[in-house]
């Protein structure tokens, strides 16, 4: 266990009108591929904290500015472990003003859903999880 690899990651959960903005990740990307998600990302050492990096990785993902993103929740981190390696989750709930979306190339296709929908999604682990931590907290 000396040996396990710590990261801190974030998840941003965008809401528009009551639905919720969904990714699905590339056939080529290096984890859950053809799964659908949310926003998420490494929080980056020029990063100055969690919510910093969560603008920026909803930005680089989807095109949204932070103008048009209001923080409505936030978890406190909690940790993951996955095979190898440690991961710390942080958490945020952004209503979005816009519905205008322009992917990059880790995600082959985005959609906009009712939140009770999300079971019918093949969605990566714990997606749902967090949606009702977030969504009900």
């Amino acid at each position: 266990m000396g040996n396990m690899k710590k990261s801190v990651v974030i998840l941003a959960y965008l809401r528009h009108d009551n639905h919720l903005l969904l990714l699905k990740r590339s056939s080529n990307a290096p984890s859950f591929p053809d799964h659908w998600s949310v926003v998420s990302g490494h929080v980056e050492e020029s990063d100055a904290d969690s919510l910093i990096a969560a603008v920026r990785e909803v930005f680089e993902e989807t095109g949204i500015t932070a103008d048009n993103l209001r923080l409505v929740n936030r978890l406190e981190p909690f940790e993951v472990v996955m095979s190898d390696r440690s991961r710390v989750v942080h958490s945020f709930l952004f209503d979005v003003l816009t519905k205008d979306v322009s992917l990059n190339s880790e995600h082959a296709d985005f959609a906009w859903i009712d939140h009770k929908s999300l079971k019918d999604f093949s969605c990566v682990e714990g997606v749902d999880t967090v949606w009702k931590m977030l969504h009900n907290g």
